[in-house]
């Protein structure tokens, strides 16, 4: 659109040219006045014109006029053009200054290449990194090269019109630094590279920050891996821990339930070993007034026996009283073993394989326990195989260090393998199988193994088991093993027949008697007490008669009377060597458990047989105590 302005310098071209047709007219009339004789000037300028004249001037007229709209319109294009091109040339000027201060702003190092890679131009930055090369050739003057440098971006910006970027490092006399030089291609209207575009840029602290990101990121996984391994140790002492702690709560489950058996246990043994004392003790009477080949003998032998299975049913029940300790000595396991070995149940078709090393460690134990421990296990063995197969027990001394996989400590331990071929125990039973009355045999009381396991655990010592069904079973006793040398164990049916004057103290009528008639049997004279104070009495009296007892045999418990426990006590403040036996159904009890502690001399344990009680009262006479 055309301004104001530029309408009022047309109407002005186009004036002047109808004031110079005007003048050309005037011009031309006064020529005519004068060379053509018209009369007057006004004639010759309107009043008398000719037609081919006024034709003339007309043409002469529009001529000029035309001549002058001409003239106009081109000047006028020419002054538009001319305030165009000062508006383009302002406005490349502010895109230049704009264009100049983005690239002064620019940190970077800003250079343009032609395609012979001349330099075209250059940014401060770049003149201040590398001088002013305006006009020369970049590899001869950056790089004293006469080639392109391999890897130059630019050269592979004009190869495939992309983008490129190099990094390189340049010795320096701080150290190394290190550029990054980025290119790009320039092209012209029709597409075609004319140029490349470099930009230099120092990347010198963001190679030592990545370099330090770098160390601190290993560092960090060094951290993290060696937490991770810390974390998985914990894990491993967590997991170790939770498994002990459920063997743990396992095993006080299974003690709650001993002892809640122990409590029924203790409340009818007193009773029931007095009982079976008589029993045991008029039976062995009896057996040795009859002769081996009389008929009566064999009835008697298998009331023995019926009377000793009776016994070990007993001791299995005594074995969950609580509040008790085994009677321990230094014994050597091997001779133990091999008689429970030998004691097989009558049709067994089982084979006993024994290794036990000449060298086995001997262990501090009650040798009776331990005895009842191997029946147990070689028993359910041998039930456990009613086709017959071998039964391999092993032994061998080892030594457990801190952080063992049982739930023991660090130390010297004998284990007692036993391991049969049988039909083994179904999985969901094994957690069961040393709980009270737990049986999946139709004659089993379900006590052995309970047994067993209690009197391991009350020995210190620890018993395992691993079963396939259909496989077998091996059962791992671990006792902990004891200094010194023992003789191997022996068991003769013998008995010590000796001479003297003895008490005999227990609540029970029929044992009492009982007792006696052994004692006489084996050359004593006898007398009698019903209770500890009764006792204490005879004792005192004997002493003042001057016929003093060699020994007192004292039932330990006394329900509602003086028990031996008390009695002792007053029989020593009579004669500090009295010599005293302590008879109890309680093998565990504290008192039996560690008799000379409370004043005894000896313990014999009920029911007994004339060969125990025989053994008992000789060895208090003769050596006062054992």
């Amino acid at each position: 659109m055309i301004s104001l302005k530029k309408i009022r310098y047309e109407e002005k071209v186009v004036l002047v040219s109808m004031l110079v047709g005007v003048c050309a007219w005037v011009l031309d009339a006064a020529i005519d006045s004068l060379a053509f004789s018209h009369d007057t000037f006004l004639d010759s300028l309107i009043l008398e014109i000719s037609p081919h004249e006024l034709y003339f001037r007309l043409f002469i007229l529009l001529v000029i006029f035309l001549f002058g709209i001409v003239t106009s319109g081109t000047l006028a294009r020419r002054k538009f053009a001319e305030e165009e091109l000062r508006k383009t040339l302002n406005q490349l000027g502010d895109e230049k200054a704009k264009t100049d201060a983005v690239i002064a702003a620019i940190p970077d190092g800003i250079s343009i290449l032609d395609r012979s890679y001349r330099v075209l131009y250059q940014n401060h930055v770049h003149r201040e990194l590398v001088g002013d090369q305006v006009g020369k050739v970049c590899f001869e003057k950056y790089a004293q090269r006469d080639s392109i440098c391999p890897g130059c971006p630019v050269a592979r910006s004009f190869e495939d019109g992309g983008n490129h970027v190099l990094e390189k490092s340049i010795p320096s006399e701080s150290g190394t630094s290190y550029i990054e030089i980025s290119a790009a291609p320039l092209r012209n209207a029709k597409g075609e590279i004319i140029a490349g575009i470099e930009a230099v840029r120092n990347i010198t602290e963001r190679k030592r920050s990545e370099e330090e990101l770098k160390k601190h990121r290993e560092r960090l996984e060094d951290v993290v891996e060696a937490r991770t391994a810390e974390l998985k140790r914990a894990n491993d002492r967590l997991q170790q821990e939770i498994a002990e702690r459920e063997r743990m709560e396992s095993d006080l489950s299974r003690v709650q339930k001993l002892e809640s058996l122990g409590l029924l246990a203790g409340g009818i043994a007193h009773d029931f070993n007095n009982l079976l004392g008589a029993i045991m003790g008029n039976v062995s009477l009896a057996m040795l007034d009859v002769d081996p080949a009389n008929p009566a003998y064999r009835p008697l032998a298998k009331a023995e026996q019926a009377s000793l299975r009776a016994h070990e049913l007993t001791r299995q029940l005594l074995t969950f009283a609580r509040g008790g300790a085994p009677v321990k000595k230094l014994i050597a396991l091997t001779g133990i073993i091999a008689e429970a070995a030998g004691l097989s149940p009558r049709g067994s078709r089982v084979v006993h394989e024994l290794a036990i090393p000449e060298d086995l460690w001997p262990v501090e134990a009650d040798e009776g326990q331990m005895m009842q421990v191997f029946n147990n296990l070689l028993l359910n063995a041998d039930q456990a195989m009613p086709a017959g197969g071998t039964i391999r027990i092993s032994a061998q001394n080892i030594t457990l260090g801190p952080g063992n996989e049982l739930p023991l400590g660090a130390g010297r331990y004998v284990r007692i393998s036993v391991a049969d071929e049988g039909t083994g125990i179904q999985p969901e039973h094994l957690e069961k199988i040393f709980d009270p009355f737990f049986t999946t045999k139709q004659k089993g009381s379900g006590l052995g193994l309970a047994a067993s396991y209690a009197i391991i655990r009350k020995h210190g010592g620890l018993v395992t088991v691993n079963s396939e069904p259909g496989r077998g079973t091996t059962f791992h006793i671990y006792l902990p093993a004891a200094q010194g040398d023992v003789a191997l164990s022996t068991r003769e049916d013998t008995f010590t027949k000796g001479s003297g004057h003895v008490l005999v103290m227990d609540d029970e009528e029929e044992m009492r008697y009982t007792t006696g008639d052994m004692l006489v049997r084996l050359g004593y004279s006898v007398d009698y007490a019903g209770d500890g104070d009764e006792a204490v009495a005879k004792y005192r009296k004997a002493q003042e008669q001057g016929r003093p007892f060699d020994a007192v045999i004292m039932d330990l418990t006394v329900p509602g009377g003086t028990g031996g426990k008390e009695a002792v006590r007053k029989l020593l403040e009579i004669d500090p060597d009295a010599k005293t036996i302590v008879s109890s159904g309680y093998s565990e009890d504290p008192v039996v458990a560690d008799y000379r502690s409370f004043g005894f001399r000896g313990m014999v344990n009920k029911p007994y047989r004339l060969r125990d009680l025989s053994e008992a009262v000789a060895a208090v006479i003769a050596e006062g105590g054992q």
